[in-house]
């Protein structure tokens, strides 16, 4: 939840959002958790346990955010086997979590 909003922010600050079009996109993100369309997995202190262990399995060469790697340890928790994103460090590293890392910008090619 918190990462969705800071993508928010930064398009903020950013300027490709005015205020205006911030709160709205924040209204109506708030709106659509209240009508269930987003589904949170809690983080605990196991989960934050099982993402710092899995840092011990990754090359030194990998770039891996903290944020990220707890995104990946709750998707495959829930029994996900992809991951959509356009954040290309987090698709480099889904494979060291056994996932399939989909951008969701190259599958919306049109020819």
């Amino acid at each position: 939840m918190l990462e969705v909003v800071a993508v928010f922010h930064r398009h903020l600050r950013e300027g490709k959002l005015s205020r205006a079009a911030f709160e709205e996109t924040f209204e109506r993100f708030k709106s659509e958790d209240a009508d269930g369309v987003w589904q949170w997995i809690p983080v605990d202190s196991t989960l934050l346990g099982e993402a710092a262990l899995s840092y011990r399995k990754l090359s030194s060469s990998l770039f891996l955010r903290s944020a990220d790697c707890l995104h990946l340890v709750s998707a495959r928790r829930a029994g996900f086997r992809q991951v959509h994103s356009n954040d290309k460090r987090l698709l480099e590293a889904c494979p060291h979590f056994d996932m399939e890392g989909i951008d969701v910008i190259d599958s919306f090619k049109f020819e």
